[in-house]
């Protein structure tokens, strides 16, 4: 399945940013805009099923010329700095 970024609806972009912004992300990191963008592209196939390592990261490398374990690393790295905010939280 083709995944193409003029399929993506950009009310979908705010309202997904606007969603994440509810999380402590570090939002500096390059990662926390490309899991705004794999959460969208996701959103633009609204009733496939989408494969997140075979085909939104490789849409989002290829877009960003870099290679699609960069894509995997720096959403796992947003993600891993919401989960640092609430363990300082918790402390």
């Amino acid at each position: 399945m083709e995944i193409n970024y003029n399929e993506i609806n950009h009310e979908d972009v705010l309202e997904v940013s606007n969603l994440l912004f509810e999380f402590p992300f570090n939002t500096s990191l390059t990662g926390f805009s490309m899991l705004t963008e794999a959460i969208t592209l996701t959103l633009s196939k609204r009733f496939a099923r989408v494969n997140m390592s075979k085909e939104i990261y490789k849409t989002i490398a290829k877009n960003r010329n870099i290679n699609e374990n960069s894509v995997e690393k720096g959403i796992k790295l947003a993600i891993d700095s919401v989960n640092e905010s609430y363990l300082s939280i918790k402390e």
